[in-house]
């Protein structure tokens, strides 16, 4: 069995949550480059007014955009913090991961998942990020076993998950591992 017990804090959700938000940022600011767009063709072809609102908005937009995610970011890990810190046990067993939450010292939730049934599995340099659905995921950090180590834990879901498990490590990682593997 492999244990790992990881702590939610703001730089491993803030990761997650910056992973997850790039396709949204990227329809945003293909939206706002259309928006200018329909904007200039305005400004060319006589409807000032609004030709420069368009332009506004779109150049303004994406911006704001960022801070409101930024925002929304920030509010739900100081509401997680106010309610105690939030820990997740993980124990790695041949069919399942069986995830127990806890705040402060009161389990507050339970999950067993099999592997079968995981979405896909991303192996970043520091952290797993377990998905159950396209949207969310346990966040499994690599320094935090209490019973056996990212190694095993690489092993064991890479066999059990095939092509659903996905390395994605930094290019600086991987020349890292390189040099222990020699």
């Amino acid at each position: 069995m492999i244990i790992n017990e990881t702590g939610l804090t703001e730089k491993n959700i803030g990761k997650f949550r910056s992973r997850f938000m790039w396709r949204s940022q990227i329809f945003t600011l293909i939206l706002c480059l259309i928006v200018i767009g329909c904007g200039g063709v305005e400004l060319y072809y006589g409807d000032i007014g609004f030709g420069i609102f368009c332009v506004v908005f779109g150049v303004a937009f994406f911006p704001i955009i960022l801070v409101m995610q930024h925002i929304a970011t920030k509010k739900n890990i100081k509401s997680m913090q106010l309610n105690g810190n939030v820990v997740n046990r993980y124990y790695f067993d041949e069919n399942n991961v069986n995830v127990e939450t806890y705040r402060g010292e009161t389990k507050v939730g339970e999950s067993l998942v099999a592997y079968e049934n995981m979405y896909k599995v991303e192996e970043h340099d520091t952290c797993y990020y377990m998905y159950i659905s396209n949207v969310q995921a346990f966040i499994v950090d690599k320094d935090k076993f209490t019973e056996g180590n990212s190694a095993d834990l690489t092993i064991l879901l890479a066999t059990k998950l095939g092509p659903k498990y996905q390395v994605k490590l930094s290019k600086k990682q991987r020349e890292a591992n390189m040099k222990g593997n020699k």
